[in-house]
Order: C-alpha cells, then structure tokens, then sequence
C-alpha cells in the first residue's frame, strides 16, 4: 500500500475540506436556540419539501412498505 494512493487522498482531501465548512459555518452561525431548531425561519418552502420527501424515501420507509405488504 503507498503511503499517498489515490483513495486515502480523496478521503483526506474531504475530510479536510468538510471540517473547514464547519469550521466557517460555526464561526458564521448565530447562537440562538431558534436559529439551531428553526434555522432563524428562513428556509425556503421547496427545500423543506425536499427535505420532508427525502426522509419519507428513506430506507426505513422501504424496509416498512416490504413488511406491510
């Protein structure tokens, strides 16, 4: 195994570029706990229809269909 294989690259590359979103976005967020629960009321209505509809289709949601049936 190389000590700089593409795989581990990748995975390192992400994870550092993961961890600088979160580190701009804590220093960026707003304390409040209506901004945490809420996101300060400011999602827009497709994204929370998206969001509603991903979790629906989720694998529960399949698993749970197959023994209903």
């Amino acid at each position: 195994m190389q000590l700089w294989d593409p795989i581990a690259f990748t995975f390192l590359l992400s994870l550092l570029g993961f961890v600088a979103i979160g580190a701009v976005s804590a220093k960026r967020g707003k304390r409040t706990s209506e901004d945490y629960l809420l996101a300060s009321r400011e999602v827009p209505p497709w994204l929370v229809a998206l969001s509603a509809v991903a979790t629906n289709n989720s694998g529960y949601m399949f698993i749970g269909q197959i023994g209903f049936t």
